[in-house]
């Protein structure tokens, strides 16, 4: 019996590719842009910007150059020419939210960037827990 016996390979620069029928396959990268991953710790939303079949990713609040740079590697003159999508990726007010989710029909992208800066964003967060010398958990809080 062979490890992989799924018929279904890829050949890529690096090697074979082989496909496990249990878990579906999904080309996530594209050759120029990753796929989105917010680690920032002040991260509220990321966005998808697209232009023909290219995606760019952003985080915000970023700096503005991020945006018109990912704006220029796609290729489109402007932002309004993109399409745009808002992943919110914290748990903050509907009103906030509401005003976040806008910017997917307004397109206004540096205005978002700017909103985490200038307004107060009250973020859900669990106190850290420490552990003291007798082993005993205690709330920081």
């Amino acid at each position: 019996m062979k490890l992989f016996e799924s018929g279904t390979e890829i050949n890529t620069e690096y090697g074979k590719l082989y496909i496990n029928k249990d878990v579906p396959f999904e080309k996530i990268f594209n050759g120029t842009t990753f796929h989105a991953y917010h680690c920032g710790p002040n991260s509220v939303a990321g966005v998808e910007i697209g232009y023909d079949s290219l995606i760019e990713f952003v985080e915000i609040p970023c700096e503005d150059i991020a945006i018109k740079k990912a704006i220029c590697r796609l290729g489109a003159d402007s932002v309004k020419d993109c399409t745009v999508s808002v992943d919110i990726t914290r748990d903050i007010s509907d009103e906030l939210s509401k005003k976040i989710s806008e910017v997917e029909k307004t397109k206004d992208l540096f205005r978002l960037n700017n909103l985490p800066k200038t307004e107060v964003i009250f973020l859900k967060q669990e106190s850290p827990i420490s552990i003291s010398n007798k082993g005993s958990i205690k709330g920081s809080g």
